[in-house]
């Protein structure tokens, strides 16, 4: 996933949609993709921490939910990843969205 801009982390698997999206607009490209894992929200966290250049993290966890994200806000390289656990499935999921210039 070289143009969604973070490793992978090792034994996610593609949701449905992870063949992902991607739109190229004025010398800008979106690309937007997510993966589930079984490993608990706070570990997937933890594997991303300091491995996102200029990335700040955010932790929210209470009431049995755990919430993780982390951003970038270059002008040219904005990143936003999203980890939560879905409820129905018992799987973290991440998402990322990445708009950079191309």
């Amino acid at each position: 996933p070289g143009d969604l801009g973070i490793p992978e982390y090792p034994g996610w698997t593609p949701t449905s949609d992870a063949g992902g999206i991607e739109n190229e607009t004025a010398g800008m490209k979106t690309v937007v993709a997510s993966f589930t894992t079984p490993d608990d929200v706070m570990k997937v966290g933890a594997f991303y921490d300091g491995k996102i250049d200029k990335a700040k993290k955010s932790e929210i966890s209470g009431g049995g939910v755990d919430i993780v994200t982390i951003t970038r806000s270059e002008e040219d390289d904005k990143l936003n990843l999203i980890i939560t656990k879905d409820p129905s499935t018992a799987q973290t999921t991440i998402s990322v969205t990445r708009t950079f210039k191309k």
